[in-house]
C-alpha cells in the first residue's frame, strides 16, 4: 500500500472487486440538479455495494440513426452493459 492507497494490479486492470469485498466496501453516488419547468432542486442518492459493480463493462450505446438520418434513442437497452 502506498501513501495514495493500494497499488493497482500488476496487469494494469482496474478490477478492485476482491479488495472492495474484503472490506465490505461500497460506492455512494449523489446527484443534484434543477427541474427546468418548476425550478425546484432535485436530489438522488444511490449506494452500490461491491456486488453491484460490473468491472470492465460499459453501458450499451442507446443512440442510433434512422434510414432518414434522424437520431434514434432506444431506452429499452438503457440498463444493459457489455464487456469493455
Amino acid at each position: 500500500m502506498s501513501a495514495k492507497g493500494p497499488a493497482m494490479p500488476a496487469d494494469g486492470s482496474t478490477d478492485r472487486s476482491a479488495e472492495l469485498e474484503a472490506i465490505d466496501g461500497s460506492l455512494t453516488l449523489n446527484v443534484s440538479g434543477v427541474d427546468d419547468s418548476s425550478a425546484q432542486q432535485l436530489y438522488a442518492r444511490r449506494i452500490y455495494s461491491h456486488s453491484d459493480i460490473r468491472w470492465n463493462h460499459r453501458y450499451r450505446d442507446i443512440t442510433g440513426v434512422s434510414a432518414e438520418g434522424r437520431l434514434l434513442i432506444d431506452y429499452s437497452v438503457f440498463h444493459e452493459v457489455t464487456p469493455a
